[in-house]
């Protein structure tokens, strides 16, 4: 297959989205019914019939003046039979005596005005009336109907939409394929009525913003499954193949450069690539093993023994490797595992927070302590695989310890130097799930004094971006710089843990007490916590007054313990 460009993909996109959504209108037209103009012929039809048969009963009426209204069928509204003396009969239908009043008045006056037609439309009020006048001799007979009353029967009885217009632009308020009849006025212009079905089969409207996103994206899918997954596939592919070959160290291996595009000259040039590897690494090989006869012929001449400390030396090596080579495999089980220490309050008894430490107990090392598999981690670049089980181990910690306790705890977490500054750090916690994220707000990250002395200004930035994530912040070993108060104000941190140096004199020297007493009044008044680590014995203890506003952590008040047995304490 040959590679394609952008522009020619892009073209390919745009004519295939184009395309797709042409035939989906096409097929939207084609699924969708629409009244035809047949059918709007057939309601006018009707409509003319209906009508035209109302207005030859109203006139056939009119020439009935004898009929009494009682007689009359019933859309007749009104029966009027006048001469130029007297009123002969009047009746209507209507219940109020002023409405009748009025009514006859304006028929009355009707009659002695000229018309146009003798059946036709004319207006009392704001009612429109279908009147029909038969005059015979000196005897005028009127019967008519109320026009809006009898179209409303007529829509329910013919399950038609009617309505009046006064002028014929007013009608396409129904819309297309509407059927309108016009009704002459006895005297003025006619009157218009419009009429279509009651329930029209609506067609869907043609959203064309949704058919174009759909088709976009479901031929933006064809392209890459068509176009750019088997050129993905086959570049993980060599991918895979140059990390196989360089992890394992094995310069003869070579890749597969199948095709003849691009991604096969990629593949060839690596592979010359590897041959030229190959080939430095045999000459190296080649020039060692001159090295170490020559070398080995010179101290044989001289008389020179090989010396002890190289062995020694290489034996350390050896040793090392061993236990990086243990401590990988170790983070790979998941072999390390989480003691927590409890943090007090000012009561000493109520535990407020705990401390995540990590441990590690191998079956032949022994428990490692943390300061030296930490050093490994660092020397063996396993750093970022060390912040990843120290995050995700808190997370398990603290949810388990909330579940147990069922109160407001928080955990802790001591992060080195060179894990602070990581960007590995931001990309952990980018990556944890949303269940965890809702328990940033009750994690602390610990950063000792002399890493935010180091580079000031970077932590503030890190700092503040931790805090937007609802991370809280400890400093650790606090105390020891000459600008500890100076940065304590400009950095948003939550708490502060004093150095140990402070607790140790305290054995010996009371008035380290108020040392203490000065830092966590002052770094209360600013919002912080203050925790004393390291207490160890009684003494200590004895030595801080429970006054202060100060909270205790320490062998002597509770030694860190597996999580386990943390949660059966709880």
């Amino acid at each position: 297959m040959q590679l394609k460009g952008k522009t020619s993909s892009l073209i390919l996109w745009v004519l295939l989205t184009t395309a797709s959504v042409s035939i989906s209108a096409w097929m939207h037209n084609l699924g969708t019914h629409t009244p035809t103009d047949h059918e709007t012929s057939v309601i006018e039809r009707n409509l003319v019939l209906v009508v035209g048969d109302m207005q030859q009963q109203l006139k056939w009426l009119a020439q009935q003046p004898e009929l009494k209204l009682e007689s009359l069928p019933s859309p007749v509204d009104v029966r009027l039979v006048f001469d130029r003396q007297d009123l002969l009969t009047y009746q209507t239908t209507l219940e109020d005596k002023d409405d009748e009043d009025s009514l006859l008045t304006s028929m009355i006056n009707f009659l002695k005005v000229p018309r146009q037609a003798e059946v036709g439309i004319t207006y009392w009020r704001d009612r429109v009336i279908l009147m029909a006048v038969h005059q015979k001799g000196d005897v005028q007979s009127e019967t008519a109907v109320f026009l809006s009353r009898w179209l409303l029967r007529l829509s329910e009885s013919l399950d038609y939409q009617l309505k009046l217009s006064a002028t014929k632009a007013d009608t396409p308020a129904f819309g297309r394929n509407t059927a309108v009849l016009a009704l002459p006025a006895m005297v003025g212009k006619p009157v218009y009525i419009s009429a279509r079905a009651s329930n029209p089969v609506q067609p869907l409207p043609y959203l064309w913003w949704l058919s174009i996103l759909l088709s976009a994206g479901v031929c933006g899918a064809i392209v890459w499954f068509f176009y750019y997954r088997p050129i993905w596939l086959r570049l993980n592919k060599i991918l895979r193949q140059s990390r196989r070959i360089m992890q394992s160290g094995d310069f003869k291996g070579r890749l597969d450069s199948q095709g003849k595009d691009e991604i096969a000259d990629v593949a060839v040039q690596i592979n010359a690539i590897l041959s030229s590897l190959e080939y430095c690494y045999s000459l190296m090989a080649k020039t060692n093993l001159i090295t170490t006869e020559l070398m080995h012929k010179v101290d044989s001449q001289a008389g020179v023994m090989p010396v002890a400390p190289l062995i020694t030396e290489e034996n350390e090596l050896k040793s090392s490797l061993d236990v990086v080579s243990r401590l990988s495999e170790a983070m790979e089980t998941g072999a390390l595992e989480t003691f927590v220490q409890p943090v007090f309050a000012q009561d000493r008894v109520t535990i407020t927070s705990y401390e995540a430490l990590p441990r590690w107990l191998d079956s032949s090392l022994g428990l490692v302590a943390p300061t030296e598999f930490i050093s490994l981690c660092e020397k063996a670049g396993l750093m970022d695989v060390l912040t990843d089980i120290m995050v995700s181990n808190a997370l398990n910690a603290l949810r388990e310890l909330r579940n147990k306790s069922r109160c407001d705890i928080s955990i802790s977490v001591n992060l080195s130097s060179a894990q602070f500054f990581s960007p590995a750090l931001f990309e952990c916690l980018s990556r944890i799930s949303e269940e965890d994220r809702k328990l940033l707000p009750h994690l602390e990250f610990e950063v000792k004094e002399l890493t935010i002395t180091h580079d000031f200004d970077q932590c503030v930035i890190l700092i503040e971006k931790l805090k937007v994530m609802g991370i809280k912040f400890c400093i650790d070993d606090y105390g020891l710089s000459r600008y500890s108060l100076m940065y304590l104000q400009r950095i948003p941190v939550d708490a502060i843990k004093l150095s140990a140096a402070f607790t140790e004199r305290l054995t010996w020297e009371s008035r380290e007490s108020a040392f203490i007493d000065g830092i966590a009044r002052f770094a209360s008044g600013l919002g912080l916590r203050v925790i004393v680590k390291n207490i160890e014995n009684e003494a200590q203890l004895d030595n801080l007054s429970k006054s202060l506003p100060i909270e205790y952590q320490g062998v002597s008040l509770a030694p860190p313990t597996p999580l386990e047995l943390a949660l059966a304490g709880t």
